[in-house]
C-alpha cells in the first residue's frame, strides 16, 4: 500500500485539481492512464483525490494541507483507515473500487490477528452501510468482514 489520499473541499473535481498540479514547472506529478502519481525519482507513490462529498467517513487525524508543518507527514490510524478505505466504495472507477478492497483485506488481516476491531458509533455506521461494496470487489465474503470489524 503505497498511495495518498486527499479529500478535497472545493466545487471543482478532482480531475482539475490534478491539471493544476501537472501544469506546475518541473512537476513530481504524472498521469498514467487512470492513475495519478507523485514521482520522487524512481519511486512512484499513487495519489488519489477524493470530493468531500464522496467520503462519507473523515478521519478525525484529517488535516489541512496548510496546516500541516514542512517536513511532516500526517497519517491516521489503522482502524481509521480501514474504515475510510470501505468508504471509498463510492469511487468511480471499478479498478479503483478493487484496489480498495484488497487494501482493505490487507490491512483489516494485519489488524485483526488478535481479535475483531473495536469500531466507535461513527466507524461502525459507516462499515455497516459499505460492507457490500467491498465484498462485490474485494475476495473476502461478508461473513469474514462482520466477523472482523466487530460487528457480529
Amino acid at each position: 500500500m503505497q498511495d495518498v489520499d486527499f479529500i478535497i473541499n472545493i466545487d471543482s473535481a478532482p480531475h482539475g485539481i490534478k491539471q493544476r498540479l501537472l501544469s506546475l514547472p518541473n512537476s513530481p506529478f504524472i498521469q498514467q492512464a487512470q492513475f495519478f502519481y507523485y514521482k520522487q525519482g524512481t519511486t512512484l507513490v499513487q495519489v488519489d483525490i477524493t470530493p468531500g462529498w464522496q467520503s462519507p467517513y473523515m478521519p478525525t487525524a484529517a488535516t489541512e494541507i496548510r496546516r500541516i508543518p514542512h517536513g511532516y507527514v500526517p497519517y491516521i490510524s489503522p482502524t481509521d483507515l480501514i474504515v475510510f478505505i470501505n468508504s471509498c466504495g463510492l469511487r468511480a472507477q471499478v479498478n479503483k473500487k478493487r484496489v480498495d478492497a484488497l487494501d482493505a483485506v490487507t490491512l483489516l488481516e494485519l489488524e485483526t490477528r488478535n481479535g475483531p476491531l473495536t469500531l466507535n458509533s461513527a466507524q461502525r455506521a459507516v462499515v455497516e452501510q459499505c460492507i457490500a461494496d467491498v465484498v462485490t470487489h474485494g475476495p473476502k465474503n461478508d461473513q469474514w468482514w462482520k466477523q472482523r470489524l466487530g460487528l457480529r
